[in-house]
């Protein structure tokens, strides 16, 4: 690391204490850096500095361990699901090792997997003697776990982590409680110390705080409860969740003591594929729809043609990565049920199949079974891939590899509570293929994961940040020379799991917009407007989060980007409504600003809003039941007069040169995410051109601003002409909110 390229810089401190100078080059920090650039070929030094940088803001925010007077707090660090937290927070540690601490809390998890890993994860990366740190697990090492063995590391100029289960368990004193009963030791309460809660969306919540029970302490759940004793018994300590799904920690009361006091947001490091890949404008490249009409895997009548199809691909894929010299591990993941009973059922459809597979093959290739029932599965896979323009060999010359791969890879290995050895089974193969439910949700990593198979989805209200836990196909996958596969990479999902995504995809590029421009404007984390952008219809019902955690209500949506809601499918009122829009733009003297390829952007500054209602919008023919009406565009103008707000509006011209297309729905609204995001990949100086079409306020985030889309339906030959579409952007002073905290 270099030492000149790490600034630690406040945001939004709350405390009077300043942590002063911080050692970003001491002895835990360059180790856990070196294991990150040993372990992970695309892990450069410039991302290691920025992981580094990262670290050292949020330690700025925490209590310094040479003063002595109370200090709590509560942090959070956002990152984006399988893009790395887990790196942050442990050069975090680091940093916090080398600047006085002695002692560190990870809350790991709440499944013993996934406090192992943890742990594991942990050792790894620090990669130092056992005389110099002691990394304890709340199962394992739970005798060591007491106040004098503490003591007597830390005496002995040893640093402590102790990982623990998620799990309360008060009666028997095992896990938080246990940690928590360290710190009834008077000398151990007045230990620094950093508490991390991973995943700290999930378990640790109150999820009892709307239970009507007359008894005040049975409205806390046991896992809260256990959280705030720490936090009220260590004197001076900083308490950060980690999580790439928020909407909890934002949307819980800014009274409760798990409510932010400042947060960071961590973006991913090069080659991250995520919600903007997968659920983005590709979407249905990525993410093959499993058909309304077919019988389901879970059902007793057989197999599924869209699993044949995705086991295929799999197997396809493989032999494709290998014929590029990629010989990394391999892995599908099916998700079908959280039921036991149900993964053994897909275990014995899929085991009783591979098993047949592995039949045809030894008959060889010339075998009629083999040319007329496996053969066309594969052919059919490859000409998806060659269909999407993955650049591959042709298919007789990866045949071989194709069936080799077959006859080498894993069973179906089920991961859930039952199957205590699922972890190991799964090292003993390349090409493995994991099934199962909550198990392999959130924080676990699958190796190599290519192909997703996901049916899960109850008849209900989802949850936001649950679902997206789910994705487990995301992560880096586009790193030249060594995670290179996102052409291979491929979703099977119901309709309504893939709507499901697409809406999530705009509601996460909504709220860390949101988030960038408030903190950007000086506004601390518990001053946040407590709004998300979140659509959803009777196919695929969405809510922010879980009910029992945070309540929230729906409100008429004038805050943030507003879409119009239905594509004008008249060519007389859309060719209308384009004379209208380009007469007016042609009028204004603007400026035209080019992002690179066909970004190029038309901007009109400061131009009156009544004037622009009464020239433009009020002509502008919105299909009947758009809640771009009259009626809420005056609600909207009265707002600014009734509060003496600024009248005067930008205007934007997305893409007005080259004009776009977009999906349109049967009933003529739009296939989500409507919005083009970020550029993918940074350009030569590690920037973005376009940081995408919600970013065109950010220079006036203070300014009413009116974006034009000139679009094409590219999905209805028989709307051959360009209908324009307005979004809206008003800030958080103009308007009422989306989605509200319902106190």
């Amino acid at each position: 690391m270099h030492k000149d390229l790490i600034h630690a810089t406040a945001i939004s401190n709350t405390s009077h204490e300043s942590f002063g100078d911080i050692v970003v080059d001491g002895y835990f920090a360059k180790h856990v850096a070196n294991h990150m650039q040993k372990s992970d070929e695309s892990m450069t030094e410039e991302i290691v500095n920025n992981v580094y940088s990262n670290a050292a803001s949020i330690l700025n925010q925490c209590p310094n361990p040479t003063a002595t007077d109370d200090f709590k707090k509560t942090g959070i660090i956002i990152g984006k699901v399988q893009s790395g937290k887990t790196s942050n927070f442990i050069a975090l540690l680091a940093l916090a090792f080398d600047n006085g601490y002695n002692l560190a809390v990870v809350i790991g998890g709440n499944t013993t997997e996934l406090l192992t890993q943890n742990v594991n994860r942990i050792k790894k990366s620090f990669d130092v003697d056992g005389d110099k740190l002691k990394v304890l697990h709340s199962k394992d090492n739970y005798k060591l776990i007491t106040p004098e063995n503490i003591r007597r590391y830390i005496n002995n100029g040893e640093k402590v982590i102790i990982v623990t289960l998620k799990s309360p368990q008060t009666k028997n004193k095992k896990h938080m409680s246990r940690v928590s009963e360290l710190f009834d030791d008077p000398v151990m309460s007045r230990e620094t110390t950093i508490i991390i809660d991973d995943e700290g969306d999930q378990a640790t919540l109150n999820a009892k705080v709307y239970s009507k029970d007359k008894d005040i302490e049975k409205r806390v759940s046991q896992t809260y409860k256990v959280a705030i004793d720490l936090k009220e018994k260590i004197k001076r300590h900083c308490f950060i969740s980690i999580t790439a799904t928020p909407q909890a920690n934002i949307l819980i009361k800014t009274s409760d003591k798990l409510s932010p006091d400042f947060g960071q947001l961590i973006y991913p490091g090069r080659g991250y594929c995520g919600l903007s890949v997968f659920h983005g404008e590709e979407q249905d490249k990525y993410v093959k729809e499993i058909p309304d009409d077919e019988d389901s895997l879970l059902d007793s009548t057989g197999i599924p043609s869209s699993f044949y199809e995705a086991l295929a691909a799999f197997y396809v894929s493989g032999a494709i990565r290998k014929s590029r010299g990629d010989n990394k591990t391999h892995s599908m993941l099916i998700h079908p049920s959280v039921k036991k009973f149900d993964h053994t059922v897909v275990q014995a459809k899929v085991d009783l199949l591979l098993s047949h597979w592995r039949k045809t093959i030894s008959l060889g290739k010339g075998d009629i079974a083999y040319q007329r029932s496996l053969r066309p599965h594969l052919f059919d896979a490859y000409e998806m891939y060659v269909k999407d323009g993955v650049k591959t060999r042709i298919f007789e010359e990866i045949e071989d590899t194709i069936l080799d791969t077959i006859m080498k890879s894993s069973d179906a290995l089920v991961f859930n509570s039952d199957q205590i050895n699922a972890r190991s089974d799964a090292d003993q193969y390349k090409t493995r293929i994991y099934l199962g439910g909550t198990i392999l949700d959130r924080g676990i990593t699958i190796s190599g994961l290519t192909i997703t198979y996901i049916i899960r989805r109850a008849k209900g209200y989802q949850n936001v940040d649950n679902t997206e836990q789910r994705a487990r196909w995301f992560g880096y996958k586009n790193v030249p020379f060594y995670s290179d596969y996102i052409d291979v990479c491929r979703v099977w999902a119901t309709k309504s799991i893939k709507d499901d995504f697409a809406s999530i995809n705009e509601s996460d590029e909504e709220m860390w917009s949101s988030i960038e421009r408030n903190l950007r404007n000086g506004k601390s984390f518990k001053e946040l407007p407590r709004v998300f952008l979140l659509q959803h219809d009777a196919s695929h019902k969405l809510r922010l989060t879980r009910t029992n955690v945070a309540r929230t209500k729906d409100l008429v949506s004038w805050t943030e980007w507003k879409m119009q809601d239905y594509f004008v499918s008249s060519e007389k009122a859309a060719k209308s409504n384009f004379e209208l829009v380009e007469n007016y733009r042609k009028n204004l003297v603007g400026i035209a600003k080019d992002y690179g390829g066909d970004n190029q952007n038309y901007y009109v500054y400061d131009i009156d809003f009544e004037n622009f209602l009464s020239t433009v919008l009020y002509k502008f023919q919105f299909a009947e039941g758009d809640s771009f009406s009259k009626p809420i565009l005056d609600k909207l103008f009265s707002i600014i007069r009734t509060r003496k707000l600024d009248d005067r509006i930008d205007l934007c011209w997305v893409r007005y040169k080259t004009k776009e297309t977009r999906t349109i729905r049967d009933n003529y609204t739009f296939a989500p995410p409507f919005y083009r995001g970020r550029d993918t990949k940074p350009n030569e100086y590690g920037e973005y051109n376009y940081n995408g079409d919600r970013s065109t306020c950010d220079d006036r985030p203070n300014k009413i601003q009116v974006q034009f889309h000139y679009v094409k339906a590219k999905n209805m030959s028989d709307l051959d002409f360009y209908s324009p579409v307005i979004c809206i952007y008003v800030p958080e002073a103009y308007a009422s909110r989306l989605v509200v905290v319902d106190e």
